[in-house]
């Protein structure tokens, strides 16, 4: 995956096949800030995280992976925010908002993959839930979806272009 910068601090995901880590470094000096160790199962994740801004400066950072499904964290400490397992395949396309949703996907390479969009939790006392799902050989394995004026647009890795309306 590629590191992101958020604030002061380069946000490096190396989750692998088996274990890894979400690392944040100051990007001045280098040293490290913030470590969250990340279970592997066997499919390593090469999405590129995603900042999501929140309500009062309350950023979260956007991950993908096989193991831990779309997730959030806290840019600022490296805590948990909330889970939601979703994928049972490796993660390569980075995850997406579009509206009140987050949108992942996932596969293998062989055209069974799959497209998850999640309702991210609103308060502490509340789950994320999978709003719904694409499994049909249209969600992209590898290209990262793209959305604009309430279009999903997918490229598919065989070069076939689908547009869904990315609905809530």
């Amino acid at each position: 995956g590629s590191p992101i910068v958020w604030d002061d601090l380069v946000i490096v995901p190396l989750e692998q096949d088996e274990a890894g880590a979400i690392v944040a470094v100051a990007a001045d000096t280098g040293k490290q800030r913030w470590r969250l160790a990340r279970e592997g199962v066997g499919k390593a994740a090469y999405a590129t995280p995603l900042v999501l801004p929140g309500a009062g400066g309350k950023d979260q950072l956007i991950c993908t992976s096989n193991a831990h499904g779309i997730y959030a964290v806290d840019p600022a400490t490296g805590r948990v925010l909330w889970e939601q397992q979703c994928f049972p395949r490796r993660t390569v396309a980075s995850p997406i908002a579009t509206g009140p949703l987050l949108i992942g996907t996932c596969g293998n390479g062989g055209g069974n993959n799959l497209l998850v969009a999640v309702r991210p939790p609103v308060g502490p006392e509340d789950d994320p839930e999978v709003v719904y799902q694409v499994s049909r050989s249209v969600a992209p394995y590898v290209p990262t979806p793209l959305v604009s004026r309430g279009r999903l647009y997918l490229w598919g890795d065989k070069g076939v272009v689908t547009c869904l309306t990315a609905t809530d």
